[in-house]
């Protein structure tokens, strides 16, 4: 598995690097520090980060990184990190078909994410995926937004109860 993830990890950081350079065009900025690559390599590492690569083919589309932040609702039982697909590949439903399969695979009923304020597509595509997949938008509203730069969503499977919180 290491070979594998050595030989992908180039792949991966170009596109890594594409997704930084869409998201700064959007904004105009990006909250945080470092270099793309330093960021990249922190991410990379992280231990309590999950990568899921999107394929369109045989070939490397994008990924969806899955972890653990601070600032997300306390009901989460996943946060997504950083999506990405590369333009030549949207539109073809693989971040749609990684959400589902990632719910049936892991049962999850309350995800979060952070998208830019200025990012309006992005938070449309959140929107209209986890609507397809019968989530409803969570209220947010006791989360504190970490940066100005960013808005939290968060999304409850309508088919599903979580013990120990009341939503």
């Amino acid at each position: 598995m290491q070979d594998k993830l050595g030989e992908i990890r180039p792949v991966v950081a170009g596109l890594y690097c594409e997704y930084l350079a869409e998201l700064q065009q959007i904004q105009g900025g990006l909250p945080g520090q470092g270099t793309f690559m330093e960021r990249f390599g922190a991410l990379w590492e992280a231990e309590d980060s999950s990568w899921h690569f999107l394929y369109d083919g045989d070939k490397l589309a994008g990924f969806v990184v899955t972890g653990v932040y601070p600032n997300c609702h306390p009901a989460a039982d996943f946060y997504i990190e950083e999506a990405y697909v590369s333009p030549s590949s949207r539109g073809k439903g693989l971040v749609k078909e990684w959400l589902f399969r990632h719910i049936k695979e892991f049962g999850g009923s309350v995800y979060c994410l952070f998208v830019l304020t200025k990012n309006k597509k992005a938070a449309g595509f959140w929107d209209h995926v986890f609507n397809l997949a019968e989530f409803n938008p969570l209220e947010l509203s006791e989360v504190a937004e970490p940066d100005p730069m960013l808005v939290q969503k968060g999304y409850k499977s309508v088919w599903k109860r979580r013990r120990g919180w009341t939503l």
